[in-house]
């Protein structure tokens, strides 16, 4: 081929790009326009956390994030702004989530925002130990809660667009925006906005006593998955390495502000480790392996670590929606906790609250009237 006819090939490739570009806005001017006119934004769903959290580590403009599993699906941003002073804050969390879950999101904001300031970081014990709920018939086969480890990768971003574009989960999504759009109407409740994103309500009042205890009498039950949790000191501490460590090692100037999540009391005797009497299960998963965990956090100068399991709210059954998580109401109670530093550990005290939790779950003795309500819910078992 003479350069002559390589220079026109070129020009002519280069009018067929243009003119391709030029027809395609043309054609979808009118829908770009509908779309402006209905004012439709980001749907922040609690189900499509794991999609939507790849796109926004590396979109939107943040300098800090919130991360952790469906107790912090009700934090705002607002509050995180307010009580917790982080200027730019965004959420990373996600229902049934495991310490793998999150280090693959923080590993992708760190890899594509060299500004993140804090990092603000759940812990639930459970959720460092891998697969620990996968016996959850809520989880086994919903696709909600599988995570999409293609999306959080910094290679290959073609083959990755192409598996985005052509997964069902985006064209079950695409056919439910359709329908939104050709009826006009914004589906989004009022909790899937940016500010609440993720939240399963936004308003408190949603406190049900009633829920707590046949959650209770649920999961209590032997045959409840929640009884059967396979669970090793040795497995999480290693994954305390690989997944929490690894990422405080590598990025010294970022503050972790780290905290165990206040379930109510009730929660610990709702989870237990398989094949083990109560009080060893509550000794090995929930006293001695997070003492051990914060010893390791408290190692690193950029650590800041509460734990705020022997707050007075967790005594307080009407504070939640069930055992594990508490009302909408009591979220700035937890952000002010933290704030306060009133529960602040270090590697002094840590052992004086692991003695604290102790006495407080083994004396706890649960009100008359709700004992009573539930000998009359055991009666109907």
């Amino acid at each position: 081929m003479s350069a002559k006819t390589y220079l026109w090939a070129v020009f002519g490739f280069m009018l067929f790009g243009f003119g391709s570009v030029m027809l395609f806005n043309y054609i979808m001017d009118p829908f770009q326009q509908f779309r402006k006119a209905t004012m439709y934004g980001v749907d922040f769903t609690g189900g499509d956390e794991r999609m939507l959290i790849a796109g926004m580590a590396r979109t939107y403009d943040y300098d800090s994030i919130l991360t952790g599993s469906s107790t912090e699906e009700k934090f705002s941003i607002d509050l995180l702004s307010s009580i917790l002073h982080l200027k730019k804050p965004l959420k990373f969390v996600m229902a049934g989530e495991t310490s793998y879950d999150l280090y693959r999101a923080l590993r992708l904001a760190f890899a594509v925002h060299k500004n993140i300031k804090t990092v603000v970081y759940a812990i639930n014990p459970l959720a460092l130990m891998p697969n620990y709920n996968q016996a959850d018939l809520e989880m086994v086969g919903n696709i909600s809660f599988s995570f999409p480890d293609y999306l959080y990768r910094t290679d290959n971003r073609f083959t990755q667009l192409l598996t985005y574009l052509f997964s069902s989960r985006v064209s079950e999504k695409s056919l439910f925006y359709w329908h939104s759009i050709r009826d006009h109407k914004d589906r989004r409740g009022p909790c899937s906005h940016y500010n609440t994103m993720f939240a399963p309500y936004c308003k408190p009042g949603k406190a049900d006593l009633k829920n707590v205890i046949s959650d209770y009498l649920n999961f209590s039950k032997p045959s409840s998955w929640t009884q059967q949790i396979l669970f090793s000191r040795q497995v999480v501490l290693q994954e305390t390495q690989k997944h929490l460590e690894s990422l405080i090692k590598s990025h010294p100037k970022t503050h972790f502000i780290f905290y165990y999540v206040p379930h109510s009391v009730l929660y610990y005797y709702v989870y237990k480790a398989k094949n083990t009497p109560f009080k060893d299960s509550l000794e090995e998963m929930f006293l001695q392996t997070p003492q051990a965990v914060s010893l390791r956090l408290l190692n690193y100068p950029n650590v800041e670590l509460h734990d705020l399991r022997t707050m007075p709210m967790v005594s307080n059954l009407n504070a939640y929606n069930d055992p594990t998580h508490f009302d909408f109401g009591y979220s700035d109670v937890v952000l002010e906790a933290i704030a306060s530093k009133k529960y602040q550990l270090n590697p002094s005290n840590v052992s004086t609250y692991t003695d604290t939790l102790r006495k407080l779950i083994l004396d706890y003795h649960i009100p008359k009237a709700l004992s009573n309500q539930l000998l009359e819910r055991k009666k109907s078992f």
